[in-house]
């Protein structure tokens, strides 16, 4: 595959002078250490493979390769990994013309595309998703919406100030969801607290302490040589900020699948403007 080591590239070394790369867990502070991303991350060993686990198979293999023999066809109210209710969520979109314009980003995807895993991802879903690309702030309002008015529900989160955000990646999950592929995101920090946990707290919503943006799928399990070639992209770029934006603004959401292949927006709530945009603070012990 001829994968090369973080840092090889001219490229990437001047997106790195302008986009500060993340530094592993030991180097973060304590407020973003609780977040999912290191205690949960795939461990890639020696022989090991990917195995898509049962969640997977439910929610989102149906919608990648529906034809493929390990689809659960129905758990719940999954049913070919969509729902008949509606389900209204809180989101931040990150589109994908904005990752396009990042040279790691670009470098990250011509390494998967070339690797053998590359076949056995779901790149034409990826452009259907091109303008769905989000990390989620709040996942369940849908469970509240029966009795409060959507809009009423989200007021709280109209306070807030924007706020930027770092996103890195890929990262692969060994316990959740294991077949997605996500970039992670790290928010700006304000007085200790990350500022995506601020917003859940703001809608007196539990704290998810995870905000991954789910960007490729597979199309099937992976055998040792396809696992360990991802294992050394995500090792390669798993730190390297891809993106560092500002969200000035949230979406309110209704989908019949976890994908949000079919869903449609129904609100926009705007953060209040402060004037003061400046750029989050690099993580530091």
């Amino acid at each position: 595959m001829g994968t090369r080591r973080a840092g090889s590239s001219p490229g990437r070394r001047g997106a790195i002078d302008v986009i500060e790369r993340i530094e592993a867990e030991k180097g973060l502070p304590s407020a973003l250490r609780t977040l999912t991303y290191q205690r949960d991350a795939f461990v890639f060993e020696p022989g090991g493979t990917v195995r898509m686990d049962a969640l997977y198979r439910t929610r989102q293999l149906p919608l990648v390769n529906p034809t493929h023999p390990d689809v659960i066809p129905r758990e719940g109210e999954y049913v070919m990994g969509r729902y008949a209710g509606g389900r209204t969520s809180l989101v931040g979109f990150v589109g994908l013309d904005r990752f396009l314009e990042s040279p790691v980003y670009r470098e990250q995807m011509h390494e998967l595309r070339q690797s053998r895993v590359g076949a056995k991802l779901a790149w034409s879903l990826l452009e259907r998703r091109h303008d769905r690309l989000h990390f989620t702030v709040q996942p369940s309002l849908h469970e509240r919406v029966g009795g409060e008015p959507v809009g009423r529900l989200v007021e709280p989160a109209r306070s807030l100030a924007p706020f930027r955000v770092r996103i890195t990646g890929p990262w692969l999950s060994q316990s959740f969801n294991v077949g997605r592929l996500y970039l992670t995101v790290y928010p700006e920090l304000d007085r200790g607290v990350d500022r995506l946990r601020q917003a859940q707290r703001s809608l007196g919503e539990r704290e998810t302490v995870f905000y991954g943006i789910g960007f490729h799928n597979v199309t099937d399990h992976l055998d040792a040589r396809e696992t360990a070639e991802l294992g050394v992209i995500i090792r390669t770029y798993r730190e390297t900020a891809l993106v560092e934006c500002l969200i000035s603004e949230l979406h309110v959401i209704v989908t019949h699948d976890d994908l949000l292949l079919d869903s449609r927006g129904v609100g926009v709530v705007p953060l209040q403007s402060t004037g003061d945009h400046r750029r989050p603070r690099r993580p530091t012990p």
